[in-house]
């Protein structure tokens, strides 16, 4: 009988865990920047986040590349999420020339953790990286991806990002990265934000930082402009990225 109750307790609070509303009343993204924040979209959102990146080297101005990336959300759950990221990559020196689709994608993400005072909200994403890729980069086998994401309001307008991943692409070799991100809201409209990532494995360290802007249209619609470059002298690079995310909250109803 005490086992049942048990039983019957910790099913009742895995079930509010998941049906408590979370859902926002302006769209919640991971554009711009890289940082990923840890809430799911909400039921029977559909979202979208597309993002056209250009960047290349400083110093010899030899490297160049061009990078349209879209990431394709749907909440199942108040608290859990289905998403796919695809990306279409081209890249060019004085050597060679490479194109296709460099970036496919699975993944799921759950909310596990609301913020109090103390703690900040976390949120888990798991992902598989498919080899459905084209022309130059084209690879076998699965890779894997893992996300660990917390966020903290700091003031009223402010909030601190933070993430973990852990990255072991199909070429079975394996990194991590860390994102810090500081956002800021302006006003109802503009927010800013400057962040810090980088990758790195037990004996490399490529560090970069970025900045940029965001402008939401509406409750279900934001724009965003954004720019880095490394912070590594042997990783000369720089990027300028534009963007949107827009969502469909009419199936909630």
């Amino acid at each position: 009988m005490i086992i049942r109750t048990i039983l019957t307790l910790f099913l009742i609070m895995v079930f509010q865990h998941f049906v408590n509303a979370q859902f926002n009343e302006s769209i919640r993204t991971g554009r711009p920047g890289q940082g990923v924040g840890s809430y799911a979209v909400g039921k029977r959102v559909i979202q979208m986040q597309t993002g056209f990146d250009i960047g290349g080297d400083l110093k010899g101005k030899d490297y160049k590349y061009s990078y349209l990336s879209t990431n394709i959300r749907f909440g199942l759950l108040e608290k859990f999420e289905i998403n796919s990221a695809w990306a279409y990559q081209k890249e060019k020196s004085s050597s060679v020339s490479v194109s296709g689709i460099s970036l496919s994608s699975i993944g799921a993400r759950i909310h596990l953790l609301n913020p109090t005072k103390k703690l900040p909200s976390i949120g888990l994403q798991l992902s598989a990286i498919t080899p459905f890729r084209t022309g130059d980069y084209i690879a076998k086998g699965i890779g894997l991806k893992g996300l660990l994401s917390a966020t903290k309001k700091t003031s009223n307008n402010s909030n601190l990002l933070f993430n973990l991943l852990y990255n072991k692409p199909t070429n079975n070799t394996e990194f991590w990265n860390y994102v810090i991100n500081y956002a800021y809201n302006i006003s109802n409209k503009w927010g800013l934000f400057i962040e810090n990532y980088a990758i790195f494995t037990a004996d490399r360290f490529d560090n970069y930082w970025d900045t940029g802007f965001s402008y939401l249209v509406n409750s279900n619609l934001q724009l965003d402009a954004s720019g880095g470059t490394s912070l590594n002298e042997a990783v000369p690079n720089f990027f300028i990225s534009i963007g949107f995310s827009g969502r469909i909250v009419s199936l909630r109803k």
